[in-house]
């Protein structure tokens, strides 16, 4: 059901503060498939709608192929014996987005792209076909599909070697 409130906001550690009215849309149950709408209005009526979804966590220690299908989930590589490469999506839509968690310090992380398609990590651009690499326990990675042929990190954290 729906819940009004009037007040001050803590999402998440950041603090919406003069939030007129918030409305919270929960649905009877939150898991991987379901979501929680909020939306926040201010004195003006302007309204922020945020669409929150619960992320899928997967552990991935052999290399694999990832698909459109896998969009939206959260990948780490905790267990692994060896380097573990993911194959990013080949054919695909703008708006595809990806998590990365390195969680095994002693191997390495890979995140391949193909074809002609390169990575984007702040300034730094993989070759066509490259990929990016963590070496450490802790990194982290979103990366979004912008075009057909290159993916940019919407953020990242920790060390990530552009190849």
């Amino acid at each position: 059901g729906s819940r009004a409130m009037t007040g001050d906001l803590d999402a998440g550690g950041y603090s919406v503060v003069n939030v007129d009215k918030f409305q919270f849309d929960v649905g009877p149950k939150f898991d991987a498939e379901d979501s929680t709408t909020v939306q926040l209005l201010n004195s003006s009526a302007t309204k922020l709608v945020y669409l929150l979804k619960k992320v899928k966590i997967v552990t991935q220690i052999t290399n694999t192929v990832l698909s459109v299908l896998d969009s939206g989930k959260l990948f780490n590589n905790a267990g692994a014996t060896s380097t573990t490469t993911l194959t990013l999506p080949t054919a695909g839509d703008t708006g595809e987005i990806y998590y990365f968690i390195a969680k095994d310090s002693d191997n390495d992380y890979k995140i391949q792209a193909t074809g002609i398609t390169t990575i984007q990590i702040g300034i730094n651009t993989t070759v066509q076909g490259g990929y990016v690499q963590s070496s450490g326990s802790g990194s982290t990675l979103t990366l979004v599909r912008t075009q057909t042929s290159q993916w940019v990190a919407l953020s990242y954290t920790g060390t990530w070697t552009v190849v």
